[in-house]
């Protein structure tokens, strides 16, 4: 897989497939879903409003996600990366890491 998968900011029009995403990669972790516990998935643009929410593609369909929001006095925090379960070993993750921190660094 090329390093060179586009990674593009979050759109409404990404809602379903990005939250159904996230949460198949927590269902990996966790014996059941509680939606209840992933309230910022419900409205994903306005949660990130004041941050940055990628969306990896490959071939037109997201395969990863990460958010990054700011907090006070030049800190930012990482508060989220997804990357689909079949595609874990690629460096799609890699690659939205690597954004998400230029992104912090680019904006104080």
């Amino acid at each position: 897989m090329r390093s060179g998968i586009p990674l593009q900011h979050f759109r409404p029009a990404d809602q379903t497939t990005a939250k159904n995403l996230i949460l198949a990669g927590l269902a990996e972790h966790r014996a059941q879903r509680d939606l209840s516990k992933n309230p910022d998935l419900n409205d994903i643009a306005s949660t990130y409003a004041n941050g940055v929410f990628l969306v990896a593609r490959l071939r037109a369909e997201i395969v990863g996600t990460g958010a990054l929001l700011p907090h006070s006095n030049g800190v930012a925090q990482i508060v989220g990366m997804s990357v689909r379960v079949t595609l874990q070993s690629k460096p799609i993750g890699t690659l939205i890491l690597r954004h998400l921190i230029q992104h912090a660094k680019n904006n104080g």
